[in-house]
């Protein structure tokens, strides 16, 4: 009998120790956490080499340092490349600067992070701020 009311003790304890899982204030903070995350990452981690090619003041993706392809020196020099300029469409956000970059990163997770919370939150009966979270700490 003993072996029985151990058992249950046990599995209600283990049900005790998750219940803060379904509260909706978890998530909320989970989710707020997980932003916070993202914000510090995007103003903290260093840029690629290829956008401090893309953002140097000399537009001829030269930088201070050195060549960003040691191997052949040409490389880097954007007139060295091949143009049909036909399809020449540039996406790279170098002309907003170093904070536009930034920025740039932060409203694309953000917006990941919505459509997550908004698409999850449609078919799942109101699972959208866990969803969102979930992206938002990944």
């Amino acid at each position: 009998m003993e072996l029985t009311d151990g058992a249950d003790s046990a599995d209600e304890s283990a049900k005790a120790w998750w219940s803060f899982v379904d509260s909706k204030q978890f998530w909320k903070w989970l989710l707020i956490g997980g932003i916070l995350l993202n914000v510090f990452t995007a103003f903290s981690s260093e840029l690629g080499v290829d956008t401090h090619a893309h953002l140097a003041e000399d537009d001829e993706g030269s930088l201070v340092w050195g060549h960003t392809r040691p191997i052949d020196h040409s490389a880097s020099d954007p007139t060295y490349a091949p143009a049909g300029g036909e399809w020449d469409l540039s996406l790279a956000p170098s002309s907003l600067g170093e904070i536009g970059v930034r920025g740039l990163a932060i409203a694309l997770t953000l917006l990941l992070i919505g459509l997550g919370g908004v698409a999850y939150g449609m078919f799942s009966g109101g699972n959208g701020r866990r969803a969102a979270a979930l992206i938002a700490i990944y």
